[in-house]
């Protein structure tokens, strides 16, 4: 029936990843699997696969996060991915394939000492297979907007709010250009933008040395090679001084905003908008079917609450993207006591 394995084959993996969401998830690429070995995390790419035609039906991105005490927990980034019909299978061997990627999933933490294994389904109707994990806050957004860039680009410009098409004008009249960044003083300029935004508006940014492995392992090792690029570093600039910049990950069918700060001094020019309007434009040019804003939380709006993610919110929501929602973020206690003694720790601190 069915069995499971770890695959090794990079091509084989990104193309069941792609083919089993309508948004194609980077975070259970290949190339993020690659990235967090950089960071010295343990990956597993584990598949459940048809026994004898080895077809994939369930794969899974699993990374180790370490934790104190030698404990450590199983991390599954906007997984894991299903690839079957839905027709033509049914709940139970739905739940049999579940579980046979969880027996493994338990061999694994025995071997790494791993209390939980932390689940982020992409699928709303296999949402009925967590109904005994524990709900968590999401640590990636559950709430995004895409664009459809299959649409013509007049008709995206059109269906934008009336105030963000006017300040993609306006940063183009004052004379903003954008730049795609290709080399160490670049990704600096983009690190250095990402400390200030964070201390201005108080949210916590990752250490510079993530941003620098993440930018060596999938864009300096590619920098000449914009088609078939993972990410790039686009840049904001006017007179020689850089006003904006964001970082932009390209995965099968689907481009997303991942990072992006810009100087405050320089707030009037409007370069975050022109800056998306160049991405979207090189993202449709490039035949990527989609583009993914990365988080919005939509409550702050419809109850008119005012922070610095109502800020974010409204500006993405100007683009006119459609909203998409996730099913949530699910643990699986695999050491209960050590797993309650996480929680009670997490509620403490």
């Amino acid at each position: 029936m069915y069995s499971i394995k770890e695959i090794n084959d990079l091509s084989k993996w990104n193309q069941a990843v792609i083919d089993s969401t309508k948004l194609s998830q980077f975070l259970q690429s290949w190339e993020w699997g690659n990235f967090q070995q950089k960071l010295e995390r343990k990956v597993w790419r584990l598949a459940v696969v048809t026994t004898k035609t080895e077809q994939i039906v369930l794969l899974a991105l699993i990374i180790k996060h370490n934790l104190s005490l030698g404990k450590s927990y199983l991390y599954c980034p906007r997984g894991p991915l299903w690839l079957i019909n839905d027709k033509k299978i049914d709940q139970q061997k739905k739940l049999r394939i579940y579980s046979l990627f969880i027996e493994q999933i338990k061999k694994i933490s025995q071997q790494e000492k791993s209390i939980f294994l932390r689940n982020e389904p992409t699928q709303t109707k296999i949402k009925q297979l967590f109904i005994n994990q524990q709900q968590v806050k999401s640590r990636q957004p559950a709430n995004t907007s895409v664009l459809n860039l299959q649409l013509p680009k007049a008709q995206l410009l059109l269906r934008m709010h009336a105030k963000t098409r006017y300040n993609i004008h306006l940063a183009q009249r004052k004379g903003t250009i954008i730049r795609i960044g290709k080399n160490q003083q670049d990704i600096t300029c983009f690190i250095n933008l990402i400390k200030q935004t964070s201390q201005r508006q108080d949210f916590c940014s990752y250490q510079n040395d993530y941003y620098q492995q993440l930018i060596s392992q999938l864009i300096l090792t590619n920098a000449n090679d914009f088609k078939h690029c993972f990410a790039r570093v686009y840049l904001a600039e006017n007179n020689k001084k850089i006003l904006a910049s964001n970082l932009v990950l390209f995965f099968g069918n689907t481009v997303t905003y991942l990072h992006g700060a810009s100087d405050y001094q320089y707030r009037n020019l409007m370069a975050p908008y022109l800056l998306q309007w160049q991405q979207i434009q090189d993202a449709q040019q490039l035949g990527y079917r989609y583009y993914d804003f990365w988080g919005i939380n939509p409550t702050l709006i419809k109850y008119g609450f005012h922070n610095r993610w109502s800020g974010f919110t409204r500006f993405k929501l100007g683009f006119a993207g459609q909203e998409i929602n996730y099913p949530g973020t699910f643990d699986l206690s695999l050491q209960n006591i050590w797993y309650k003694l996480y929680c009670l720790a997490k509620k403490i601190l």
